[in-house]
């Protein structure tokens, strides 16, 4: 039966021309033009001139170039048809994908043929599956007969897609199936009758995971996104949002990218049926390069104030009162020894306090110059800055106010031997232009008002250190480390004339308030030289700041690299009588300090605090003690925060909360998370949230409970029980 019987132990045929090596007919030969260049190596080959044949077995190894690589039992080839039969044990490498089957038949030019018992494991996040069948339709289709799918790179892989067809194609980037199971470890836990998956990087349109949520105030909530892949710089997002008690919302998210540009808007929008009224919320952001111009365009408007509160979103801090909208552009100037600045824009707040913004101070437009630049030579040591702003302040009510500020300063800076010496001298003069009644104007409506200011400021800085080694432990060398002190006194003087008279726009924390407020006093700031925010209010008089801030540098462990090991930053003011406004008519002010220490890899305390030593008593204090334990079995790293925040304000309850985060690993794969804040002078629980987690590789478990904290807890906020899945490539089902 077999012409050729070839006996070695491991044996190289090479079929390239296969009828001139095995003597095929010349016609075969005719329409061979061109090789197919397969190789085949096997401990035995036979050929059947009559079936026109070559039968491999035994450890058979065939390749076709660097494309494809097969191994079988078994191989037999039909060099006329060019295919290829394998069984038992069959593996196949064809590009990056690889194949494992019982049977298969394939036709390796091109990659069409069918597998039976098949296992498909697609390059990068192509995803795997296992089939009764799978039929090969070209290089970039393939069809899944009573199949399973899945991202997981785990044998077994916890979770499943599972359908009795699965199409996969790699050109369109998708996998689509009807009748779908997901079974997690084999259990079914949920169906949809209709599934398409990318296979893919690419982006592609197509509905999205949902979510769900359980809130006292909305019911039970879901999220049913659909993705619009517009174009390679261009997508959208639609979310239905029903709710139980107040109707279903609509979201809607577009993006965009360009040369130089990109941007994105977001709007959400139901009507209430519990309130009867439409409610929304809208956010758009925009930057544009041109040239060496750059533009910022950010617009906030909600239909209703408590919008933010009631539904999830995370388009504005949910904490804010005021929404700010804003276009500004700016662009700087640079060269050797100095550098210029312009912006320009606009500011328009809404306020979400009241029911109309009528009365919201607004600012439109605005200008502001600055300039830097080095008096004289390169290596001066005299420095010019000044500032030149124009505002527009106005409110619908007709309200109008024109402010212009000038500002320059001389700056004198004079190395020394341990230390350094800083002199400023400046000169500001602000001048306003009232028209109408606002409330800002002190009472003085219709009128032209100007504010002069003049600054001196000479600050003393300090820097000893000395070197300090510590004995050497069990044969190790000596560890050295570099103790600092950095004391500073720094003298102010702000000699201010006409202020009483002045508007005050932006000298405090809200816009319509007629009281300028003061800078927190903290140790960040004990040298400023003017206490307010803004420029409407200067704190004239003088005073005297001095402090003084402990260093120690070293390495943590051995081969560490050289860090900051600890700093203690301790000062206060002294004012003279007459010059005690910001102080409560004292000389000496409240004592700031702030502490930062690591007492290894693992501990940190972080301190901030404010101490009356009139009244002998804390006036704000902030303390952060960290643990961080990286253990080498754990993916995560455990953390570990408790914290307490005092703040007394004058003829105001003081506040007094404690604060415990942590993140724990329990096991390798279970953690637990905790967020706790608690009042002390309530004696009762502000907010809490607990969540236990079952993290792997390919899914994960999280079960949620809590009580938010929100503006009022009467109506909205409240407690919340759930859990979320999450799978590899899937995305998230669940309650939260």
């Amino acid at each position: 039966m077999a012409a050729f019987r070839f006996r070695s132990r491991r044996l190289l045929a090479v079929v390239t021309a296969v009828s001139t090596l095995l003597a095929l007919p010349q016609t075969a030969r005719a329409a061979d033009a061109a090789p197919t260049h397969i190789q085949i190596e096997a401990d035995r080959l036979d050929h059947d001139p009559l079936q026109q044949r070559v039968t491999a077995s035994g450890q058979v190894r065939v390749t076709r170039g660097e494309e494809m690589t097969l191994e079988a039992d078994e191989v037999s080839f039909q060099p006329v048809t060019r295919t290829l039969d394998a069984q038992g044990q069959v593996r196949m490498r064809y590009g990056a994908d690889q194949f494992q089957a019982r049977q298969l038949q394939i036709d390796p030019r091109q990659r069409r043929g069918r597998m039976e018992g098949g296992l498909v494991d697609m390059a990068g996040p192509g995803g795997r599956g296992t089939a009764e069948t799978v039929i090969l339709h070209d290089p970039n289709t393939l069809t899944l007969e009573q199949a399973t799918f899945t991202n997981c790179d785990c044998t077994p892989a916890p979770w499943v897609i599972e359908s009795d067809r699965i199409l996969v194609d790699r050109a369109r980037n998708q996998a689509t199936a009807r009748n779908v199971t997901l079974r997690l470890h084999g259990a079914p836990i949920a169906y949809t009758p209709w599934w398409r998956h990318p296979v893919g990087r690419v982006r592609q349109s197509g509905l999205l995971t949902p979510s769900f949520s359980l809130s006292g105030s909305n019911g039970f909530e879901a999220d049913i996104p659909f993705y619009w892949n517009i174009a390679p710089d261009r997508d959208a997002t639609f979310t239905a949002h029903p709710t139980t008690r107040r109707g279903t919302m609509g979201k809607m998210q577009y993006r965009y990218l360009g040369a130089g540009y990109g941007g994105d808007l977001e709007t959400h929008g139901i009507y209430d049926t519990k309130e009867e009224r439409y409610r929304g919320l809208s956010l758009v952001n925009h930057r544009h390069q041109l040239d060496d111009w750059r533009v910022r365009l950010r617009l906030e408007h909600s239909q209703t104030r408590d919008f933010i509160n009631d539904f999830e979103q995370k388009l504005v801090d949910d904490s804010t009162r005021y929404l700010e909208s804003h276009l500004v552009t700016d662009r700087l100037w640079s060269g050797d020894g100095f550098f210029t600045g312009l912006e320009a824009g606009s500011n328009w707040f809404q306020d979400l306090t009241t029911t109309t913004s009528r009365n919201t101070v607004q600012q439109l437009p605005f200008a502001r110059l600055t300039d830097s630049r080095v008096l004289g030579p390169a290596d001066s040591d005299w420095l010019l800055d000044s500032t030149l702003r124009y505002d527009n302040f106005f409110q619908t009510s007709g309200d109008v106010t024109h402010r212009l500020d000038m500002a320059p300063v001389i700056g004198y800076m004079r190395p020394l031997h341990i230390g350094r010496f800083n002199a400023q001298l400046g000169l500001r003069e602000t001048a306003y232009e009232v028209s109408g009644t606002p409330t800002q104007a002190g009472g003085h409506p219709d009128a032209t008002r100007h504010r002069e200011a003049g600054l001196v400021n000479l600050r003393l800085d300090g820097h000893l250190e000395r070197i300090i080694l510590r004995p050497p432990r069990q044969g190790d060398r000596y560890r050295a480390f570099k103790h600092t002190i950095e004391p500073a006194v720094q003298y102010t003087l702000n000699a201010v004339n006409g202020q009483g008279d002045v508007p005050n726009y932006d000298s405090s924390l809200t816009a319509t308030s007629t009281d300028p407020v003061l800078r927190s006093f903290t140790a960040t700031n004990l040298f400023a030289t003017n206490l307010y925010p803004g420029l409407d209010r200067i704190s004239g008089g003088h005073w005297l700041s001095y402090g003084v801030t402990n260093r120690l540098l070293g390495r943590r462990s051995k081969g560490d690299e050289v860090r900051e090991l600890a700093s203690f930053t301790i000062g206060q003011r002294f004012a003279p009588a007459g010059h005690q406004d910001y102080q409560r008519d004292h000389a000496l002010s409240d004592l700031v300090s702030s502490l930062t220490f690591f007492a290894s890899d693992r501990w940190t305390l972080k301190t901030d605090s404010r101490y009356d030593p009139h009244w002998g008593t804390f006036r704000a204090a902030d303390v952060i003690l960290g643990l961080e334990n990286p253990r080498r079995d754990f993916a995560l790293k455990d953390k570990l925060e408790l914290g307490f925040n005092l703040d007394r304000q004058e003829g105001e309850d003081s506040i007094q909360d404690a604060l415990l985060a942590s993140d724990l690993g329990l096991t390798p794969t279970w953690r637990w998370t905790q967020r706790l804040n608690y009042s002390l002078e309530q004696n009762g629980m502000k907010s809490w949230r607990t969540g236990l987690a079952y993290i792997h590789d390919c899914w994960s478990v999280e079960f949620l409970a809590g009580r938010r904290l929100s503006a009022d807890t009467a109506e909205h906020g409240g407690g919340f029980a759930g859990f979320l899945i999450t799978f590899q490539g899937l995305g998230g089902y669940g309650v939260n």
